[in-house]
C-alpha cells in the first residue's frame, strides 16, 4: 500500500508530521515556515517536489530507502537536515539529477546502511560537521550539478564502508 500527498501543505508555521507504516509517496508541496518538517516511513519514500521549513529541522526517515525525482528540493534557511535509513541493511537514497538539498546556514546528516547516489547538496553552516554523510557507497548520481557545496568555513565528513566517487566538492 501508499500514502500518496498531493496538492500542497502549508503550516505557516507550524510543524507537519507525516507517519505511515507503508510507501510515502510525495508530489504536495509541504512547507512550515519555520516549524519542524518530519517525515517517517515503515516502508519507502519517495519525494517529487519542494519540501520547504524555512528555520525549521527537517528529518526523513525511511525503514527501507528514498528516492527524489529531478522535481524533488529540500531547502531550509537555516534549519537541519536529518536523513536517517540506517536500521537494516541495503537502505538506499537515490537522487536524481535536478533533486538537490539546501540547508543555508543549516547542516546536512545523511546516514543510510546502503549506498547513496548524490548531487546538488549545499550547506553553509560554519560547523565542524556542516554536512555528515555515511552509507555503505557514496556516489555521485549527475555529472551535470556538483555534488557537495559548502559555502563556508564548515566541516565536511564522508564515511564509506567502501567506495566514495563524487565529483564537484
Amino acid at each position: 500500500s501508499v500514502v500518496n500527498l498531493s496538492g500542497s501543505i502549508d503550516t505557516s508555521g507550524g510543524d507537519i508530521n507525516l507517519t505511515s507504516g507503508f510507501d510515502l509517496s510525495s508530489s504536495a508541496s509541504i512547507a512550515s515556515s519555520g516549524g519542524i518538517v518530519d517525515l517517517v516511513s515503515g516502508s519507502n519514500v519517495a519525494l517529487n517536489s519542494l519540501i520547504s521549513s524555512g528555520s525549521g529541522n527537517v528529518g526523513i526517515t525511511a525503514l527501507e530507502n528514498l528516492s527524489m525525482t529531478e522535481n524533488a528540493q529540500i531547502n531550509t534557511s537555516n534549519g537541519m537536515l536529518n536523513i536517517a535509513m540506517s536500521d537494516r541493511l541495503n537502505q538506499d537514497l537515490a537522487m536524481s539529477s535536478g533533486a538537490g538539498i539546501n540547508t543555508g546556514s543549516g547542516s546536512v546528516r545523511i546516514d543510510t546502511s546502503g549506498s547513496m547516489a548524490i548531487n546538488n547538496i549545499v550547506s553553509s553552516a560554519d560547523g565542524a560537521e556542516a554536512i555528515y554523510l555515511s552509507g555503505f557507497d557514496i556516489l555521485n548520481s549527475s555529472d551535470v550539478e556538483s555534488d557537495i557545496a559548502l559555502n563556508s568555513n564548515g566541516g565536511l565528513r564522508l564515511n564509506a564502508h567502501r567506495y566514495i566517487d563524487l565529483d564537484g566538492i
